[in-house]
């Protein structure tokens, strides 16, 4: 299997495949995509601090209309990947944004049991990346923002980790020109100039993130892993996620959140993610044939994390995960 992934790759990289493998123009996503690494990470359904793949191979793919530049007049995206962005003239109003996990509108505590429908879930893990934010102009076109902690140092290669195991994980900032807008998008998961690339990199790119793979599978987007209480229905929530990418053909989706927001001053704002939506993607339909011809392996032999993880990707647009609100 190893020899057939690396010819999968050799494929591409010769430019051969359909354009289902390929960027919308103007956009970076697609229907289909380039198959990653299979295996889950770590023990127990929660990673290890980089994870070994298995020995298939997990689809990805990325869901039309959703990538990390999409249409014309959306986001830009930074060619490189550097750990020291320059701050973006004008973005000088401070944004704190607080995560919010819920699940069927009930709030969410890592490592604390909550209802589900028959049953409790445990988180044991969830963790994703977020970049490229951009806040939308009321009068149509996207101002890029920048990424910071909550201390105002800005976001080491324009990406911060947002961690529910760490409470210091489930919060940061955007830095904005003042002036009124319509809505907040950003990317689940980095942008393609960042995937890959040296394994030495500072957090929140490096191994400690539980999120890098070996070369050449780049990251993983967003991991979740739960622990169903004693008599909880196994359909009552998915196995693990493992949803990620691939250099150069599998981008990280781009969710786009309408809120009416007014920058003129520091303000906080909540952003939910709601877990029920991510375990209903996650049981969408998903076209992965393609991958599975590109590997010459059926799908049943790709790690069952991946494979959901990529139901996720093609179907996040799909599905009201996010949410932005102020914060009182």
């Amino acid at each position: 299997m190893r020899n057939q992934i690396l010819a999968a790759i050799v494929t591409l990289a010769a430019g051969c495949g359909s354009s289902m493998l390929r960027p919308d123009a103007g956009g970076q996503s697609g229907t289909g995509g380039v198959p990653g690494s299979a295996g889950t990470p770590g023990t127990g359904g929660v990673p290890g601090s980089a994870g070994t793949p298995g020995t298939g191979g997990a689809s990805a793919g990325g869901a039309g209309g959703t990538g990390q530049a999409g249409a014309a007049g959306s986001t830009p995206v930074a060619a490189e990947c550097a750990e020291h962005p320059p701050a973006r003239a004008g973005a000088t109003e401070p944004i704190t944004i607080n995560v919010q996990l819920s699940y069927a509108g009930t709030p969410v505590t890592f490592g604390v049991p909550f209802a589900i429908e028959g049953g409790t879930l445990t988180l044991t893990n969830f963790r994703f990346y977020v970049s490229s934010p951009a806040l939308r102009l009321r009068t149509g076109g996207d101002v890029p923002v920048d990424l910071a902690g909550l201390d105002g140092t800005p976001a080491p290669y324009g990406v911060v980790l947002v961690n529910a195991e760490d409470p210091a994980g489930m919060a940061f900032q955007i830095a904005a020109p003042a002036g009124d807008y319509s809505g907040l998008s950003f990317l689940v998961g980095i942008p393609d100039a960042c995937n890959g690339g040296e394994s030495g990199r500072s957090a929140p790119l490096s191994a400690a993130s539980q999120m890098t793979w070996p070369a050449p599978f780049g990251y993983l987007f967003l991991r979740y892993a739960g622990r169903r209480g004693d008599g909880t229905p196994a359909e009552a929530a998915p196995g693990p996620i493992d949803m990620g990418g691939f250099p150069r053909h599998i981008f990280a989706p781009r969710v786009e959140l309408a809120a009416d927001l007014t920058v003129a001053a520091a303000r906080t704002l909540r952003l939910t993610v709601a877990l029920d939506q991510l375990f209903r993607a996650a049981g969408m339909p998903a076209d992965l044939d393609e991958y599975a011809q590109i590997l010459g392996s059926p799908p049943g032999t790709f790690g069952d994390a991946q494979l959901s993880g990529q139901h996720v990707l093609q179907n996040l647009g799909a599905v009201a995960a996010f949410a932005i609100t102020e914060q009182p």
